[in-house]
């Protein structure tokens, strides 16, 4: 499950005119996990784990979008209004690591 918090729009165009609210919601995926451990020496290990995050669609919303527009004579800033977007998100994970058992 994807859960966002905080987020905010980084665009400079976007924030120029002033800071827009972003949104995110929720998006449940579905996640593929392998690992692997192989001792070292002794008790010292590395581990290998890969995850796959399949299935996950994302919904955000961006909301209160103003743009300066300089060559407009009359207008300093435009409201440009809301923007929303879809996306998929497929990332693949890798973590590579070492450790010590006590």
């Amino acid at each position: 499950m994807l859960v966002t918090y905080n987020a905010r729009a980084t665009n400079p165009v976007l924030t120029e005119a002033g800071q827009p609210r972003f949104e995110i919601d929720p998006a449940p995926g579905l996640v593929l996990q392998s690992g692997l451990d192989i001792a070292l020496w002794r008790r010292v290990y590395a581990r290998l784990d890969l995850k796959y995050i399949a299935f996950m669609k994302a919904h955000a919303t961006v909301h209160d979008i103003a743009v300066r527009t300089p060559e407009l004579p009359l207008l300093d800033t435009t409201r440009v209004g809301t923007a929303t977007m879809d996306m998929w998100v497929n990332p693949l994970i890798v973590q590579l690591g070492a450790g010590v058992d006590f």
